[in-house]
């Protein structure tokens, strides 16, 4: 049976290769997808935790505003860490003082660090925050 110059059509050989390549391109774009979600969620929970940290250097710059320092009082966290759910994951927050006090004058600089972990794809997560108190007498 031969093509008469009216037939018009695509072969199977030209489907084939079409819709091969089509799954090639559907494939790539679902993987970067992918890819680009489970990003966002690390930056989401690192930027949770990095407010975490803040929000705790806020609050003991507040109340070192208002109390005498005090190395064993309960706002001073022991090393004993606090915990926090935000999104359906566990952030663990724990604040340590430095084993130093610095003195200068009449003030006490005050090293602190706050540590927030978490755990993402079975891996333990970390940021930590470094700072220092001024405490005048």
């Amino acid at each position: 049976m031969n093509k008469s110059e009216n037939e018009y059509g695509f072969t199977l050989i030209e489907i084939v290769v079409a819709l091969v390549f089509i799954g090639i391109l559907v494939v790539s774009i679902l993987t970067g997808y992918s890819t680009n979600l489970t990003s966002s969620a690390h930056l989401r929970n690192r930027n949770i935790a990095i407010n975490l940290a803040n929000e705790r250097v806020q609050f003991l710059k507040q109340y070192e505003l208002s109390a005498t320092y005090n190395r064993s009082s309960s706002v001073w966290t022991d090393g004993s860490p606090d915990s926090k759910d935000e999104n359906g994951v566990r952030f663990t927050i724990t604040t340590s003082l430095g084993d130093t006090s610095l003195f200068a004058g009449d003030n006490t600089i005050i090293p602190i660090k706050v540590d927030v972990t978490w755990y993402e794809r079975g891996k333990e997560q970390k940021v930590s925050l470094q700072t220092y108190l001024f405490q005048s007498y």
